[in-house]
């Protein structure tokens, strides 16, 4: 007999003969009660366990995935907020920098333009004037 066959489990003989002293129609639900009781077994087969010590451990175990990963993102954070600092200082840096070669510039410009007076004495007259 196959045992995880519902119509084979009905049809078994575990079941003892009908009492005469009981109504047919109760007798006919008895059979039909084991089979749906048995097919609910059978879909229950391809489920994981729902018993305490198995939600237990899935749940110790999903808490352990999710502190790691809690970490990684933490250690991420700080790796990202240290390198956005330095980006920040070399940004500075550079502002620094390029407002002193602009100042440099304008220096040079200067300089320039008073060798240019220097060598060229009429080239400080303005030329509308002449």
């Amino acid at each position: 007999m196959d045992h995880l066959n519902p119509e084979a489990f009905c049809q078994s003989t575990h079941y003892p003969p009908p009492d005469p002293r009981v109504s047919s129609r109760a007798h006919t639900q008895t059979p039909a009660r084991g089979l749906r009781g048995n097919s609910r077994i059978l879909l229950l087969q391809g489920r994981p366990k729902n018993d305490k010590a198995t939600i237990l451990s899935d749940t110790i175990q999903l808490l352990k995935d999710l502190t790691a990963q809690v970490e990684k993102l933490k250690a991420e954070n700080a790796s990202l907020n240290e390198e956005s600092r330095e980006l920040t200082q070399e940004k500075n840096d550079l502002r620094e920098e390029k407002a002193s070669l602009k100042s440099a510039t304008k220096n040079l410009n200067v300089q320039y333009q008073q060798s240019l007076r220097a060598m060229f004495p009429w080239s400080a007259i303005d030329p509308q004037l002449l």
